[in-house]
């Protein structure tokens, strides 16, 4: 698309554009919504991820990178292609962790007693697992490879570390593909930008070329109309880490909070709060104590949202160790279920139990019918009146 110069841009007529929305033309308007895999967080969406610009901000070590993996995985396994551009960890590591995470779901106990994505990686623990532990690991192999054929990572380096090089590596698979991806970022602080005119600065011009990226209508190679959804992951302001992060948390961040078009907020449940000490009292909440749970609760924040409501949180339970994000809704649902099995199983042995007994005492009265032995029947007290 070659550049134009400011007086050669015609104004829209936005009455010309109003007639488009009759019963003939309207749908060529609607823009899809792409489910992220998590109920509570569609809810907040109002259905999904659009096209545009979203950031998910977090302190540090709270799962930024695990929650968008596993996104990524869950927009992959719908067929939509995504391309998962990786500033920091490589290839291999984020095949562990899919794998370490596939495991864990797969045996369904959501206890510590799975295979971590260090594990995968350790030859002297690989070396020594059971016939049975193998067996859990290429199952769990099989169920990824079959998911994520279109999931594509981009590893970061000197060729792939600005966002005008992510613009030109998605145009490219738009082209050879002829398909629009879902596009994420992780993350923005580590691009650099070829202005080099200082940190802030920097980030602001990557920042403004992925908003150009998302929006379709960016001036530095990709086809105009592709709008896309891009998702980016953001650092933010070390004071909020003790404190319920809001849009002030973002102030150090570039234009975030002006050119993105949903930004979510990632955070502890009970931040800001006090929380049970264990005693029957209560004490100020303790990320360090937090992040040292196997089961951690978790939101997301709705921080802003360009054409929708900024409501209640979406929940979830982050297992780190196993880098998996269990829905609150799914959760619930899971819980309810594994409720209804342990009902249906106590019937199932309190039956058992009947009819052992009854087939005890069955065979206990044959035999006393074959010895033709009568047994006394019990006296009952005669109530006089």
């Amino acid at each position: 698309m070659s550049k134009q110069n400011s007086g050669e841009i015609q104004p829209i007529k936005l009455g010309d554009i109003t007639k488009k929305f009759n019963k003939k033309e309207i749908k060529d308007m609607y823009f899809e919504r792409i489910s992220t895999g998590f109920p509570s967080l569609d809810q907040v969406l109002g259905g999904g991820i659009a096209p545009g610009f979203t950031v998910l901000g977090a302190v540090s070590n709270l799962g930024k990178s695990t929650f968008v993996l596993q996104l990524a995985e869950n927009v992959a396994k719908l067929g939509i292609p995504v391309l998962f551009y990786s500033m920091e960890m490589n290839a291999t590591r984020i095949a562990s962790k899919a794998i370490s995470r596939r495991i864990f779901v797969n045996k369904a106990t959501y206890e510590d007693d799975s295979i971590t994505a260090d594990n995968l990686l350790s030859q002297e623990y690989m070396s020594k697992i059971s016939e049975e532990k193998w067996s859990e690991v290429q199952r769990a192999i099989g169920d990824v490879q079959k998911a994520l054929d279109n999931l594509y990572v981009v590893e970061g380096g000197e060729d792939m570390n600005t966002a005008n090089h992510i613009v030109e590596n998605v145009n490219a698979f738009i082209k050879k593909e002829n398909v629009k991806p879902v596009v994420i970022v992780d993350y923005l602080q580590i691009l650099q930008s070829e202005n080099k005119s200082g940190i802030r600065a920097d980030l602001d011009d990557n920042i403004r070329i992925l908003k150009r990226l998302s929006n379709g209508n960016s001036d530095d190679g990709l086809e105009e109309g592709a709008g896309i959804p891009v998702i980016a992951i953001s650092s933010i302001n070390r004071t909020y880490y003790n404190k319920p992060l809001s849009m002030e948390g973002f102030k150090e961040s570039g234009s975030i909070e002006y050119s993105s078009d949903v930004v979510l907020g990632l955070q502890f449940a009970d931040v800001g709060r006090e929380v049970d000490d264990g005693k029957g009292g209560k004490k100020e909440f303790d990320m360090n104590e937090a992040k040292a749970k196997f089961d951690r609760d978790v939101v997301i924040i709705p921080l802003k949202q360009r054409y929708g409501a900024c409501g209640e949180p979406a929940a979830f339970t982050y297992y780190a160790k196993y880098d998996y994000f269990e829905d609150g809704i799914e959760k619930e649902k899971r819980k309810k279920k594994q409720d209804k099995n342990k009902i249906i199983v106590k019937e199932i042995k309190k039956e058992a139990i009947e009819k052992d007994n009854n087939s005890k005492l069955e065979i206990e009265n044959k035999e006393v019918k074959k010895e033709g032995v009568i047994r006394p029947k019990k006296k009952t007290k005669t109530k006089v009146f």
